[in-house]
C-alpha cells in the first residue's frame, strides 16, 4: 500500500448539541397510562350508548331502543364542549360533564405513576436528588455622604433588593469587607500597538478609552468599547525635546544640531521631522536643513541640522501658558515631531512607529550656532556704544592699547567650542600703504629713536618684553611696527616704501577673553571673519562673557597734527599734504559662537549639562533616562490608564471592571501568569502591583466582569506630566493581542459583591437574574454611606434543577457511568459539565495538532467545540470559538474520565471559506450598490444562519450545488437574473479551488461564506 494514502475517519455523525440531549421517551409524563380526554369520554358514551337497550318506565319488559339519544354525536361533541358553561344544556348532560370532569383527578394520579416510579428508583434507590439552587451574586457600588472620608463596610451587609415574587423581602449580604473611600474613577486613557503585516507598527491612543472613537464620541448606554486598543484610534505623535540653556538664541541666523550616536539608524529622512522651539508666545518653526546618515563606527552616525530664518523671533525659555506641554522647565525647548506628509500641502500625519522605535541613542551631542549683532553689549574708553549704528571701536583716536569690550548675556554659562568676530568696516583707505606714504619717514623715525635705545636682542624677545611691562600708548606701537618690518637681523635700513598694501596687515588686536588666554595677531581689515578664537577641545563654560579686544598698533594720529604743520609751514612741498589718519568705523559687528553639550541619560544621577532630553508620550512628556535612550517612548505592550480621584495614597481602591463577556477573540483569549499586571504612577515612574499586594483579584483576566482591589501606595503622586495633573494613575499593561480580552462597558470605583441571602424566598429569580436597579439602600442605613447602586444584572444563580434536567442528566449518567468510553459518552460528559457549549463532535482515532488532521491515529480522541452563540460576541459570530483556556478546562476535565490510553485534544472547529462570483441583474429601478450588499447577506443567511438567529444550528458537514445556490438567488424577490456563475470553496491548508458542488473537506470543517464575493452587474438581455 501506498505511504501516501489519505484515509477517512469512517464513522460519519455530525456530533451532539444540547438540544438534542432531552429525549421526549425519558419525560415520564410521556408516558401516559390513562390518556382518554373528556371529549374521548364524551365519543365513548355516545358510541357505548348505542349498545345499552332502553326500557321505559311505562314498559320495563320491552327496550325502547338504546341510550344514544341522551348523549352528544360524534359531530356535535366540539360544540357541546364550546357550550358548556353557558347554562344552556340539559341537566343530565351536565351532571355527566362535570363527573368526567372530577374523573380527570384519578386519572391524573394513574398518570402520575411512571413519575411516582421513577422518582422511586431515582431517589430513593439510587440516592439521587435534583440539584438544589445557587445563590446568585451581584456587583454593588457604594458612594459617601458629603463630608464623610471613609467607611467599612464588613461581610454580611444586608442590602435591600425589593420583594420576591411571593411578596417576602429581598435581601443580599455582602461577600468582602472593604473601605469605602471618596475615591473615583475620572479618566480612562489608553494606548495600543497596532502591529500590522511584515513588521510594522503604528501607536494609537485614546484620550478617552470608553468613547466610540476613542476621542470624543460618547457611547451608547450599554455600549462596550475596545480597553487595549483600536485600530480606528488615531495615531500617536511621536517625538522628543530638548530643553538646554544653549537654545537661547535672540537674534541672527541660528542653526542648531542635533548629532546622534544610534545603534540602529532611524528610517527617516528630511521630509519626516518637523521641529520647533519656543518663542515668546507661541511654537516657532524651525527649517530642517538636512539630514546626515554615516558609518555606524563613526563618533556621530546621524546629524540633524536645523536652522533659524535671521528674522525669526527670539528663542525664549518655556512657558506652560503659551506652550502647553506639560514639561516642569524653565529653559528654551526644541521639539521633534516626526511626520509622514501628506499629497496636500501643510498636512500631514504621525510617522508610522516602527521606523524610529528600535533607535537606541548611545551619545547625542547638542550643537548650536548663533550670529549676535543687535543683542550685543559694547563699550570703549568713551562709554557704551549702541551697535544698530555705524560706530568707532576704538575712540576717535584709537592708538596702541585702545580697547573695545564685547559683553554677550547669550553666551553666558554656555560651553562655549568656537568664536568668530566678523567686522564690516566703512571708509576703508582702498591702500593703506598709499595712504600713510607720507608718514612713513616719521613712523620709520620713531622706530629709530627707540631701536638706538634699546638693546634690540630679537624682535619677539622685545616685544614679549614690553608686553610684560604693559607698556602703552605710541611707544608699544612702534616697537610692534619696527618689528614687523624688519628682518631678525635687526637692519631698519632695509625697510622702502612699496606700491604693494604692506600696511594693511599692521593693524591687529589682540583678544582677551574667558574662553582663550590672550592672543596677539588678528588683523583687522582681512577677510571676514577677522577673528577666530582657539578655544580648547573641551567646551569652555563661564559666568562671564567679555571679550576685550585690544589694539595693538597705532593709526598715527599722534603723528598726523605734527606732520601736517611741518607741510604746511614749508618743511615739506605744500602740494602734498598728509592723508587724514584712518580712524576704524564699523557698519556692523557681528559674534558667531559655537557651543556644544552632550546630552547624558544617567538616571538619578545630578548631570552637570544643562541640556536635557524629554520623550514625547501620547498624554504627557517624561525625562529619558539610562532605561529609556530611546529616540521615542518605547511601548512594547498595550496599556490602559485609570485615572482616580479623591484618592489618599495608602489606601485601597476597588474597581468594577464591567465587560461584554464572550467578546474576547477565542484565538488570543490563552494567558499564562503575568501576561496582565497593574502599575501605580510616582514621580513619572511606574512601581509595580505585586500580585500578592492585592485584596482580591477576579476579573478572570477581563474575560468576565469582576473587581479587583488593590492598594495606592504611598509614594504615588498626581502631578506627574506622564498623564494629566492633579489625578492618581494606575496602569493596567497587556502583554497579548489587544481582542484578547473582552470588550469593557465600563469601569466603576467602590465596588463589593454581595450574594442571595435566602430566607425562605421563591427562588424564580434566579433564572433570569436580578434585574439592574433592584438594590438601592442598606437594610440598616448609615449616615455616612450616601448610596447603594446595583447597574448590572446579577449572575452565578441557578434554581433548583427542574424534573426534566434532573432525568436528563441522571439517564446520561446511569448510560455513560461517568467515564467516557465511546464517542456519546464523551460529547455527553461535555456538554453536561459545560452548558455555554453548544455542540461537541467527537472524533475517535484522530489527531489534530493545530495545522493538519490525521484521521488513523489510534489512541487519539479529539473533541471539537461550537460555544453558544451570546449577545456579547457579535464580532465573531460567523466563525464561534471557545478561547484556548477554555479548550484546557474541557481537556483537563475529559482527562479525568478517559480510559488509561487514550490522548485528549480540543480543538475549535475547522470553518472553511466559501466565495462565490457572479453577475447579477436587479430588478428595474433598485439601486446597484445596496442591493449588492444584501445579496451577499443573504448568501451569508443562507449558509451561516446562525449568524443572525442566535437558536440556529450550526452543522458539521452538508454540501450544496451551483445549481440550488442559483435557484436561491433567483428566487430573492429584487433579483432580476444571474449571469456567469462560479463558486470557490478553500479547503484546510490549500487555496480556493473552483467546484460545482461543495462539502466541507475534514469531519471537522463547517462551510461558511467569505465577508464579500466578487459581485458584478450583469449586462442588459
Amino acid at each position: 500500500m501506498s505511504d501516501n494514502c489519505q484515509h477517512t475517519n469512517p464513522l460519519k455523525h455530525k456530533g451532539s448539541s444540547q438540544g438534542e440531549r432531552l429525549l421526549s421517551a425519558l419525560l415520564p409524563e410521556n408516558v401516559e397510562l390513562h390518556g382518554l380526554t373528556e371529549e374521548d369520554w364524551l365519543k365513548f358514551a355516545f358510541d357505548y350508548a348505542q349498545l345499552i337497550h332502553y326500557f321505559p318506565s311505562d314498559d320495563p319488559k320491552n327496550s325502547k331502543g338504546d341510550w344514544q339519544s341522551f348523549f352528544e354525536s360524534g359531530d356535535d361533541v366540539t360544540a357541546f364542549l364550546n357550550r358548556y358553561g353557558d347554562g344552556d344544556i340539559e341537566p343530565h348532560k351536565a351532571l355527566f360533564f362535570s363527573f368526567l370532569k372530577l374523573l380527570s383527578y384519578p386519572q391524573q394520579s394513574i398518570n402520575g405513576i411512571p413519575k411516582r416510579h421513577l422518582d422511586f428508583y431515582y431517589k430513593d434507590v439510587l440516592q439521587l436528588d435534583n440539584k438544589p439552587f445557587q445563590p446568585d451574586q451581584v456587583h454593588v457600588l457604594f458612594e459617601l455622604a458629603k463630608n464623610a472620608k471613609e467607611e467599612l463596610v464588613d461581610i454580611d451587609v444586608s442590602l435591600k433588593a425589593g420583594k420576591d415574587s411571593e411578596g417576602n423581602p429581598l435581601h443580599y449580604k455582602t461577600m468582602n469587607s472593604f473601605v469605602v473611600n471618596p475615591g473615583k474613577v475620572a479618566s480612562l486613557k489608553s494606548v495600543f500597538v497596532d502591529k500590522g503585516g511584515d513588521g510594522k507598527q503604528n501607536l494609537r491612543y485614546a484620550p478617552m478609552a470608553n468613547s466610540k472613537d476613542g476621542v470624543e464620541e460618547e457611547l451608547e448606554q450599554g455600549e462596550s468599547w475596545m480597553a487595549f486598543g483600536d485600530s480606528n484610534w488615531p495615531k500617536a505623535e511621536l517625538g522628543f525635546y530638548i530643553s538646554s540653556h544653549l537654545l537661547l538664541m535672540k537674534e541672527g541666523r541660528r542653526i542648531i544640531k542635533l548629532q546622534f550616536q544610534f545603534t540602529s539608524l532611524p528610517d527617516i529622512g528630511k521630509n519626516n521631522v518637523q521641529a520647533f522651539v519656543t518663542g515668546e508666545k507661541e511654537w516657532l518653526e524651525v527649517q530642517v536643513v538636512n539630514i546626515v546618515k554615516s558609518n555606524p563606527a563613526l563618533d556621530y552616525n546621524f546629524v540633524l541640522e536645523l536652522e533659524l530664518d535671521s528674522e525669526l523671533d527670539p528663542v525664549v525659555g518655556y512657558n506652560e501658558e503659551a506652550h502647553q506641554e506639560r514639561l516642569q522647565v524653565t529653559d528654551p525647548i526644541l521639539k521633534i515631531q516626526f511626520v509622514n506628509p501628506a499629497e496636500t500641502a501643510g498636512e500631514w500625519e504621525p510617522l508610522e512607529y516602527h521606523r524610529v522605535n528600535n533607535s537606541t541613542i548611545e551619545k547625542l551631542r547638542l550643537e548650536v550656532e548663533a550670529d549676535i549683532t543687535e543683542s550685543l553689549q559694547l563699550q570703549n574708553e568713551l562709554g557704551n556704544i549702541d551697535p544698530s549704528k555705524p560706530f568707532m571701536p576704538f575712540g576717535s583716536r584709537p592708538k596702541v592699547g585702545s580697547k573695545l569690550e564685547i559683553i554677550s548675556t547669550e553666551m553666558k554659562n554656555k560651553p562655549i567650542a568656537d568664536i568668530k568676530i566678523g567686522m564690516i568696516w566703512l571708509n576703508v583707505p582702498s591702500n593703506f600703504s598709499e595712504h600713510y606714504e607720507l608718514y612713513l619717514e616719521e613712523i620709520e623715525k620713531q622706530k629709530n629713536e627707540y631701536l638706538s635705545n634699546i638693546a634690540l636682542q630679537g624682535s619677539y624677545n622685545i616685544v614679549n618684553w614690553y608686553k610684560d611691562e604693559q607698556i602703552l600708548n605710541n611707544e608699544y606701537d612702534l616697537i610692534y611696527t619696527l618689528v614687523s618690518n624688519i628682518g631678525l637681523n635687526g637692519d631698519a635700513s632695509e625697510v622702502s616704501p612699496s606700491k604693494s598694501d604692506t600696511m594693511k596687515s599692521d593693524f591687529k588686536v589682540r583678544i582677551e577673553s574667558p574662553y582663550n588666554s590672550g592672543t596677539d595677531g588678528y588683523e583687522l581689515f582681512q577677510d571676514l571673519p577677522q577673528v577666530t578664537l582657539d578655544v580648547s577641545d573641551n567646551p569652555i563654560k563661564s559666568t562671564k562673557s567679555e571679550i576685550n579686544m585690544i589694539l595693538t598698533s597705532s593709526f598715527y594720529h599722534d603723528l598726523y597734527a605734527e606732520l601736517y604743520v611741518n607741510t604746511i609751514i614749508g618743511k615739506k612741498n605744500p602740494v602734498d599734504l598728509p592723508n587724514e589718519p584712518y580712524t576704524p568705523l564699523l557698519d556692523q559687528l557681528t559674534l558667531t559662537y559655537i557651543a556644544q553639550e552632550t546630552v547624558t541619560f544617567s538616571e538619578g544621577i545630578e548631570s552637570e549639562s544643562s541640556s536635557v532630553m524629554f520623550h514625547r508620550h501620547p498624554f504627557g512628556a517624561k525625562k529619558a533616562d539610562d532605561a529609556t535612550n530611546s529616540l521615542v517612548p518605547i511601548y512594547q505592550y498595550n496599556e490602559l490608564y485609570i485615572g482616580i480621584e479623591n484618592i489618599t495614597p495608602g489606601g485601597n481602591i476597588s474597581l468594577l471592571c464591567q465587560v461584554a463577556e464572550g467578546s474576547e477573540n477565542p484565538n488570543h483569549s490563552s494567558f499564562d501568569e503575568g501576561d496582565i499586571d497593574w502599575w501605580v504612577l510616582s514621580e513619572n515612574k511606574w512601581d509595580k502591583v505585586e500580585s500578592s499586594e492585592f485584596a482580591r483579584n477576579k476579573t478572570n483576566n477581563f474575560l468576565s466582569s469582576g473587581i479587583v482591589e488593590l492598594p495606592v501606595s504611598k509614594q504615588a503622586t498626581k502631578e506627574n506630566t506622564l498623564l494629566d495633573e492633579g489625578i492618581h494613575w494606575l496602569r493596567v499593561r497587556l502583554k497579548k493581542e489587544e481582542d484578547a480580552v473582552s470588550r469593557f462597558i465600563n469601569v466603576q470605583a467602590q465596588a463589593s459583591e454581595a450574594i442571595f441571602f435566602d430566607q425562605e424566598n421563591s427562588t424564580d429569580h434566579l433564572s433570569d437574574g436580578l434585574l439592574p436597579e433592584t438594590i438601592g439602600q442598606l437594610v440598616n442605613p448609615r449616615a455616612k454611606i450616601k448610596s447603594v447602586a446595583q447597574l448590572y444584572a446579577s449572575f452565578g444563580g441557578e434554581p433548583t434543577e427542574s424534573d426534566d434536567s434532573f432525568y436528563r442528566r441522571v439517564s446520561e449518567r446511569l448510560r455513560h457511568k461517568a467515564r467516557a468510553v465511546n464517542i456519546w459518552d464523551y460529547e455527553h460528559l461535555v456538554l453536561e459539565q459545560f452548558p455555554s457549549i453548544y455542540k461537541v463532535k467527537c472524533l475517535n482515532h484522530t489527531c489534530w495538532n493545530g495545522t493538519t488532521l490525521n484521521q488513523m491515529s489510534p489512541g487519539d480522541v479529539t473533541l471539537v467545540l461550537i460555544p453558544k452563540i451570546t449577545k456579547g460576541n457579535t464580532e465573531f459570530r460567523l466563525k464561534p470559538m471557545v478561547s484556548q483556556d477554555f479548550k484546557d478546562q474541557v481537556k483537563e476535565y475529559v482527562s479525568q474520565k478517559k480510559p488509561m490510553h487514550a490522548r485528549i485534544e480540543t480543538a475549535n472547529a475547522i470553518y472553511e471559506l466559501v466565495r462565490f462570483e457572479f453577475n447579477v441583474r436587479f430588478q428595474t429601478g433598485l439601486d446597484f450598490n445596496f442591493y449588492q450588499s444584501k445579496v451577499s447577506e443573504d448568501l451569508k443567511r443562507l449558509l451561516a444562519p446562525w449568524v443572525f438567529e442566535s437558536e440556529a444550528a450550526i452543522e458539521f458537514g452538508g454540501s450544496f450545488s451551483e445549481y440550488q445556490i442559483v435557484n436561491y438567488l433567483e428566487n430573492l424577490g429584487y433579483v432580476d437574473f444571474i449571469t456567469d456563475f462560479n463558486m470557490f470553496h478553500k479547503p484546510l491548508n490549500k487555496d480556493f479551488i473552483r467546484k460545482t458542488i461543495i462539502e466541507p473537506s475534514n469531519p471537522m470543517a463547517i462551510l461558511v461564506p467569505v465577508e464579500e464575493h466578487e459581485i458584478n452587474q450583469a449586462d442588459k438581455c
